[in-house]
């Protein structure tokens, strides 16, 4: 097998990579590995052709390299440097972020939003809420209600109801490098998950800032394995809800921007600070959220601000 191995779209140092090229990409890299993948079926001869012999783990030719090249396209990102943090930034504090990206990277701030929803407590009982981040199941659980009060709230429209919050679970696990045992209890895969999301460089979150739905509760509680999950069709139901929003501000935009009053300072090519001013000697932040029956719910507080920030070289 030869050890050299060509670009599939070559391009000079300094020159710009584009949307077509990005595209492009994918393309030749999905072509590359079926070919491959195809190739290692026909040149086994020993075992006799059967049926499903064209497959690994139940999975097609397709399946496998649409599997790899997802994987493949998450570890580019990181290492032309893509960072995707969650911080929770004290009012009035700087908040150091060690990127070592060895350049300026492009920032961009996004306040996280808290939204209503329905968890459950130790004694079954179905409590209104809200939180930055929930993990729930998409097919089960769109609309949730309380027990006590009958508060009801759907799960993944936007507050405009033009689309739908939710990322695949299954994603987040890849990007944060977790590898599932089938053996492992969902209750443990969920203690990893929070682990890894509000581990450095990350910052680590309230305990209720986070939660997970009555679904979540009832399998955690049952002991249900991964493999059970997977077997039973709900694996890939399985999402993280969280509201990201910024603001394109402009002299006529109101005073409710987002994100609100926070500075990036670059101090080296591996080390910036943000700092959230409002607060800090400054006006109290304003700070809205839409309540149960569908009002805008405005306040000043001078708490943390949880963001999601991105980094790009």
């Amino acid at each position: 097998m030869s050890s050299e191995f060509n670009p599939y779209i070559k391009r000079e140092p300094g020159d710009l990579v584009n949307a077509g090229d990005w595209n492009n990409m994918q393309v030749e890299i999905k072509k590359d590995i079926s070919d491959k993948i195809r190739q290692a079926v026909d040149d086994i001869e020993s075992v006799p052709h059967a049926q499903d012999s064209d497959k690994l783990g139940n999975k097609s030719v397709h399946e496998l390299s649409e599997e790899i090249v997802n994987m493949a396209l998450q570890q580019i990102a990181k290492r032309t440097g893509y960072l995707l943090l969650f911080k929770r930034l004290e009012p009035g504090e700087t908040n150091i972020v060690e990127h070592n990206l060895k350049t300026f990277p492009l920032v961009q701030v996004f306040i996280l939003d808290r939204f209503p929803i329905v968890y459950t407590e130790d004694n079954d009982e179905r409590v209104a809420g809200e939180a930055y981040f929930f993990l729930y199941n998409r097919k089960a659980e769109q609309r949730l209600r309380a027990t006590a009060g009958g508060a009801s709230v759907e799960i993944e429209r936007s507050s405009s109801g033009d689309a739908q919050f939710g990322i695949a679970w299954s994603e987040l696990l890849a990007l944060y490098g977790i590898r599932p045992d089938p053996r492992w209890s969902l209750a443990n895969l969920e203690n990893e998950f929070w682990s890894a999301l509000f581990k450095d460089p990350n910052d680590r979150f309230d305990d209720d800032d986070y939660s997970h739905s009555p679904w979540f509760s009832r399998c955690c509680g049952e002991g249900r394995k991964i493999s059970q999950v997977e077997s039973s069709g709900d694996w890939d139901d399985i999402y993280l809800k969280i509201v990201a929003r910024k603001t394109i501000n402009t002299f006529s935009s109101p005073p409710e921007t987002a994100p609100d009053d926070i500075e990036v300072v670059h101090y080296n090519f591996d080390k910036l600070g943000l700092t959230y001013q409002s607060g800090g000697g400054n006006a109290a932040r304003i700070s809205e959220r839409r309540v149960f029956d569908g009002t805008i719910e405005k306040s000043a507080s001078n708490e943390a601000a949880r963001v999601m920030v991105l980094l790009k070289v």
